[in-house]
């Protein structure tokens, strides 16, 4: 038995180093490894890890299920978001996908519905990961394309754009054809890398799966762009809760300026994955007086949120959401719904620089 060098696990703001064992398990045959593996037999940096990431989490039955986005920030301490398919435009989810591409951003899509595979090739609640967006024109047409890739190497999509379907393909220039690196041949296993079109994929697939990677993630030496991250641990009193509307101006509050107009992400996550809360957290237009602040917060029609959150929010990990604000300064609220105690971690990523501190509550 070797001890293999420290695998390192982001968790709530910290790399947590974990240390395995190269003992790997095997299925019923005792020739095979029982989950993850590599295509070449040689390789097994890839069953460490998730032998790592299991211990990290108490088991492997603990990694079965999940986001990507989860996964995805674990890995690389980026900041993950998710965006509900069927209420994105087309053309916003393109450009959205393609800016997170150009940023070098992890991406995956996800189906919900009942487990299994599907009449279309596809498995429900599993991760493909989304590697590509082209546009083109077919015939008079033009359509914009996403080119995903399924984890395991095989089992792809089925329908229209499938590498096989000579009736679209053969509408399309060779060169084009080539420049997509559509290389499905007879005779040839799949690779488990498919087209769709941004239609079809918008009606099969309902989750997208971003994580934004921070400003200290290896990246490509031709990618320019970076994030200006900040972040703090904090803390909400057993009294703020949106329930007590009375005490809301006592959450915690976190000040945010911007110089010029950018593109900002913002994440909360409460630190404790067993005993969940209702979390949210708000963005306010900053006013410098304290008490002005104090008698803002104090007038908001908090109860309403309540009301909205039992019918249309559940438990999760962590709430993130992206804006496009105008330069100001503003003040963010992060909240949960009870009046309970609970430590939080709250992150921005902003486009342009910024100055963030937390303020103090008087």
């Amino acid at each position: 038995m070797v001890l293999v060098p420290e695998t390192q696990f982001w968790q709530f703001g910290k790399w947590v180093e974990v240390v395995v064992d190269d003992q790997l398990l095997l299925d019923e045959t005792g020739k095979t490894l029982k989950y993850g593996r590599s295509t070449d037999e040689n390789e097994f940096w890839m069953p460490l890890l998730e032998k790592a990431f299991a211990k990290l989490n108490g088991s492997y039955e603990a990694i079965i299920r999940g986001f990507a986005r989860n996964a995805f920030v674990d890995l690389t301490g980026g900041i993950g978001e998710t965006i509900w398919l069927p209420n994105c435009p087309p053309k916003n989810l393109c450009k959205r996908a393609q800016k997170a591409l150009d940023r070098n951003s992890l991406m995956a899509a996800s189906i919900t519905g009942k487990r299994g595979k599907r009449p279309d090739g596809l498995y429900n609640h599993h991760a493909y990961s989304i590697t590509k967006i082209h546009k083109m024109t077919v015939g008079v047409k033009e359509m914009e394309f996403v080119r995903l890739r399924n984890p395991h190497g095989k089992n792809e999509w089925t329908g229209d754009w499938r590498d096989d379907d000579e009736t679209n393909w053969s509408k399309v220039d060779p060169k084009e054809k080539e420049k997509m690196q559509v290389k499905k041949e007879d005779g040839k296993p799949e690779d488990g890398e498919f087209w769709m079109s941004l239609d079809d994929f918008r009606k099969v697939f309902h989750l997208l799966h971003i994580c934004h990677l921070d400003a200290n993630a290896p990246r490509e030496k031709d990618a320019p762009f970076r994030w200006h991250s900040n972040s703090f641990q904090g803390r909400w009193k057993s009294a703020s809760g949106l329930n007590n509307p009375d005490a809301f101006w006592t959450n915690p509050q976190f000040y945010v300026s911007l110089s010029e107009e950018s593109e900002i992400l913002i994440s909360l996550i409460q630190k404790s994955r067993k005993d969940l809360l209702w979390i949210d957290f708000d963005v306010y237009k900053y006013l410098d007086n304290p008490d002005q602040r104090k008698r803002l917060l104090s007038s908001l029609k908090v109860e309403k949120k309540v009301t909205s959150w039992l019918k249309e929010k559940n438990k999760v990990e962590d709430r993130t959401e992206s804006l496009k604000l105008t330069r100001g300064d503003y003040l963010i609220i992060p909240m949960n719904r009870a009046s309970e105690e609970g430590d939080f971690l709250l992150r921005i990523f902003t486009e342009k620089k910024h100055l963030f501190r937390k303020l103090e509550i008087k």
